[in-house]
């Protein structure tokens, strides 16, 4: 999974002047330059965000096994009750109920 949290390099080369910037002057900049420069500011924002990713696509697969998991027991248990059934009905010869 490949993902792009910056800008293009010559984009991030133009914000990254206003990395020490007072906060009047960034306050001179559209929302998305100044989240832009705050998101420049983070140390290997890339593979981190990438981590969160994985991690969240990992635990929504696992639960999602788990569910498949807890549906095939309950249809196993269902399918043995059907059958417990069905052959309760043939009585073995030479036995009284």
């Amino acid at each position: 999974m490949k993902f792009s949290v910056s800008n293009t390099r010559r984009q991030v080369g133009k914000l990254n002047i206003y990395r020490k910037a007072p906060p009047e002057q960034l306050a001179e900049l559209h929302p998305a330059d100044r989240l832009m420069v705050q998101l420049i500011e983070i140390d290997r924002l890339g593979p981190r965000v990438e981590g969160m990713l994985y991690k969240a696509a990992f635990e929504e697969s696992w639960t999602m096994l788990d569910e498949v998991r807890i549906l095939l027991s309950t249809q196993s248990c269902l399918l043995d009750t059907k059958m417990s059934r069905v052959l309760g009905g043939f009585r073995k010869p030479g036995r009284r109920s």
